[in-house]
């Protein structure tokens, strides 16, 4: 209700979650040190955001978050259904819909990624595929603006066991020749407060403050 908030601050901004929480990053998070990053945010969607130089690119029209409109590879398990992306394959959401579809029990994608590390065989598939389209998506993405780092946050970031190994395995396939320098991955240095702490930068996007480098804990190098 953008008329009604209008009268509660002399300033009023209004911005995507992706891109709040790529400035949160880049100002206090793990992105503080670097100069060029891509901001993945994977959770109940999935989406993207470029920052340089603490700034947050929008594109020409806004639209500069769609990573998840990405096609998922042919040959994958599921992947040919008409309309398929990669949001509709690998995110949280994407892992309990396809888990339901096969299972007829609905699960929510932490317990379906609990599944697959305790062999069950479905929930394995799920996730590994799941992962390596994700994989396959960000190394698209690395090819086309060739950031500096790759940050990942969003409700999926803490995942474990086969998501993110198989993200990463397919991430160093598919750069394996294509890029002359290694390329950092990190967890969000903020956590779950990325957004949040990304929505006050918007408001003081234009102060000269320093940014507070944080350490985070490292995925792939």
């Amino acid at each position: 209700p953008v008329d009604q908030l209008a009268g509660l601050a002399p300033s009023l901004v209004v911005e995507s979650d992706v891109r709040a929480g790529a400035l949160g990053e880049a100002w206090f998070g793990a992105g503080a040190g670097f100069d060029d990053f891509v901001y993945v945010s994977v959770g109940t969607g999935l989406s993207y955001a470029h920052a340089v130089d603490r700034r947050v690119r929008t594109g020409a029209t806004g639209g500069a978050i769609w990573l998840g409109a990405l096609p998922v590879a042919a040959g994958l398990p599921g992947a040919d259904v008409p309309g398929m992306d990669l949001e509709g394959y690998s995110s949280g959401r994407a892992i309990s819909d396809r888990y339901a579809a096969a299972a007829g029990t609905r699960l929510r994608a932490t317990a379906i990624i609990e599944s697959a590390a305790a062999g069950d065989s479905l929930a394995e598939e799920v996730v590994a595929t799941a992962g390596s389209a994700l994989g396959a998506g960000i190394a698209c993405l690395v090819l086309l603006v060739d950031p500096g780092a790759v940050i990942v946050g969003g409700g999926m970031a803490g995942a474990s066991g086969d998501y993110w190994d198989g993200a990463m395995t397919e991430l160093r396939r598919s750069l394996a020749g294509r890029r002359s320098g290694p390329l950092p991955v990190y967890q969000a240095g903020l956590g779950d407060r990325s957004g949040l702490v990304g929505a006050a930068c918007a408001v003081l996007v234009g102060s000269e403050s320093p940014p507070v480098a944080r350490s985070s804990p490292q995925l792939w190098f």
